[in-house]
């Protein structure tokens, strides 16, 4: 409208409107262009601006897979709109089960709208779980579809975890950590979980036959592939212990991103991460070393204490006390500080970090951006990067638990990329829109052979209507493998209706059979938000300098609106009137008279 009366005289827009876009650009952003035109736009709202009551989660999050007995964490957000006071319980169930496996109650006050809720759980039978975490629904809540969310883990059975680390020399990191995870598993009898063996470069040449745990030269790289998890501590990637350390290393490369095994740098004061920057492991570690030089070794005297980023304070290695954040909160600040940082690094475009190191002098929420715990995925494993060696110092009286539980849950964590089971996953976790494309993606475990060429993927799709109960659907689709991938099938679906879909995996057969569900629902139209968006008419009204009204006020309407002004095309004053002018009469009269004379002269008349 703007644009069609570019030029001419308009004084005002009028808009009777909910203030809701569906679709373009919102009022903010036109009212700025009316702004420049010297147009005031005034609204008169229509509708109820009161929110709307609904309690629903979102983003939820958790582990895919996972052992017996293992701790599961899920992370889910409960949002309150339209509640002032309410209290509700946040249950997780198994599927099919009315126990409530955990609870959690949380408070809305007015003033936290969204709340995070961690909820845990140890499955002690293995199989296909499917977990639901729901919230009750109100009387007068506007929908109850978006109250509860579901996870699917597979957990498998119980078997111990081989880990295999690697150090360059004695140091206490070392001596602490693989004190533990040799006795870890004979504090409980029948519970042996983690089956160690330690390479190091700098013992002597006795020390492989005097040490159970210990071995005396690089494994192999089928031994290596036998492997869960490698420790990599301050070894020298150019070690003249070693002369093939090079190849040892790509070996290394190669069980992370092609058998999906998980890898473990533990920063230290000579080689690591340093001396990595041109080695064979730069394109798996999840940060990019920026100088070859190693950190002074000179006498810090400041202590410090990683600060925890909002993820990594979700992250399960991080919790001591899984479930109560403020608890959580008070044993990281308990721990005893550190002094040693690594630096020269920086973080990889898709690495996610846990930890930074604090700001000095600053307070304690503030962080220069160091990174200090860096994880990411390569190919089909996870790394993960420490850049510090003093985790040695929580061993220490009553916090002696928790240094145990952060390693014991790293080494699970790390562990579970290499699960030996089919995976049926979906691109998203969330719902789709109607006529969104859904990826499907099936990968074959590292530790299996992988399909034969002539073995066709097919995924079976079945569709079903909520609206027509009867309505349903099944059509089975063929997948093609990933170029350069091992065992990795895409294929991508493209007529999406509305409704509810299942996915499971026909061919190969397989036993559990890999599942996935999803929803297609409409796309947001009118609809979509029934709420009036008297925010943005407000703040459009202001930027144009207009008004906004509501039907209470709107008979001041008329009275508002401006008068406008005439627009003159290239006039440098006031018009002139000369249509009843006296001479312009006699000049008419003149004209008609000769052209009488005219015409009785040459006979004409």
């Amino acid at each position: 409208v703007l644009n069609d009366f570019r030029g001419s005289s308009l004084a005002a827009v009028v808009m009777l409107t909910d203030g809701v876009t569906t679709e373009g650009e919102d009022l903010v952003k036109v009212s700025k262009y009316a702004h420049q035109m010297g147009v005031p736009l005034f609204f008169v709202g229509i509708g109820d601006a009161q929110e709307v009551q609904d309690l629903y989660l979102h983003d939820l999050t958790g582990p895919d897979s996972a052992f017996v007995n293992d701790r599961l964490v899920f992370t889910v957000h409960v949002a309150a709109q339209g509640y002032n006071r309410l209290s509700v319980p946040i249950r997780l169930r198994e599927k099919g089960k009315d126990k409530v496996l955990d609870q959690k109650t949380v408070h809305f006050d007015g003033t936290n709208k969204t709340v995070k809720v961690v909820l845990t759980h140890q499955p002690t039978e293995p199989g296909e779980k499917l977990y639901v975490i729901d919230v009750p629904g109100q009387e007068d809540e506007v929908t109850t579809e978006n109250n509860r969310l579901q996870r699917a883990v597979f957990v498998h059975e119980g078997r111990q975890i081989k880990v295999l680390y690697i150090e360059g020399y004695r140091r206490w990191e070392y001596h602490y950590l693989k004190t533990l995870l040799e006795r870890e598993s004979n504090r409980i009898k029948g519970n042996k979980s983690i089956d160690l063996k330690v390479l190091l470069l700098g013992s002597d040449p006795q020390f492989a036959s005097e040490d159970r745990s210990a071995i005396s030269e690089f494994p192999t790289k089928a031994e290596l592939n036998s492997f869960d998890v490698v420790l990599l501590g301050d070894v020298d990637p150019q070690s003249r212990v070693d002369p093939k350390m090079t190849e040892h290393l790509k070996d290394l490369a190669d069980f992370v991103r092609e058998r999906g095994g998980g890898l473990l740098m533990i920063a230290g004061e000579r080689y690591a991460p340093n001396a990595y920057k041109d080695s064979p492991l730069k394109d798996v570690l999840p940060i990019d070393v920026t100088t070859d030089r190693a950190p002074e070794n000179e006498d810090i005297t400041e202590p410090y204490r990683p600060l925890l980023t909002p993820m990594g304070r979700t992250h399960q290695i991080f919790q001591f006390s899984p479930g109560d954040e403020r608890e959580n909160e008070a044993i990281w600040d308990r721990l005893r500080e550190m002094y040693w940082h690594a630096d020269g690094y920086r973080i990889k475009r898709a690495a996610e970090v846990l930890a930074v190191l604090p700001k000095k002098g600053g307070d304690k929420g503030s962080a220069n951006g160091q990174p200090l715990v860096v994880q990411q995925f390569a190919g089909a494993g996870r790394s993960m990067f420490l850049g510090f060696c003093e985790t040695w110092r929580w061993n220490w009286r009553e916090d002696q638990a928790y240094f145990n539980r952060f390693w014991i849950e790293t080494v699970r964590y790390l562990a579970r990329t290499r699960l030996g089971r089919i995976e049926l996953r979906l691109d998203r976790q969330t719902s789709y829109r109607r006529g969104e494309p859904i990826k499907m993606t099936v990968r074959f475990p590292d530790d299996a052979p992988p399909p034969s060429p002539d073995v066709e993927v097919k995924v079976t799709v079945e569709r079903r209507n909520p609206a027509q109960p009867g309505d349903s659907e099944v059509r089975t689709v063929k997948l093609s493998k990933v170029e350069g991938s091992r065992a990795t099938y895409e294929t991508l679906l493209t007529q999406t209706p509305e409704g509810e879909y299942k996915f499971w995996l026909a061919s190969p057969s397989a036993t559990p059979k890999p599942r996935a569900e999803c929803k297609v629902v409409r796309p947001p139209g009118e609809m979509e938000r029934l709420r009036m968006n008297q925010a943005d008419m407000e703040r459009a009204a202001d930027e144009s300098h207009g008004r906004f009204y509501t039907l209470a006020d709107a008979d001041n309407l008329l009275d508002d609106l401006p008068t406008g002004t005439r627009v003159t095309v290239n006039a440098p004053g006031p018009p002139y009137v000369v249509w009843d002018h006296f001479a312009l009469f006699l000049l008419a009269l003149g004209l008609l008279t000769t052209e009488w004379l005219l015409r009785k002269q040459k006979n004409l008349l």
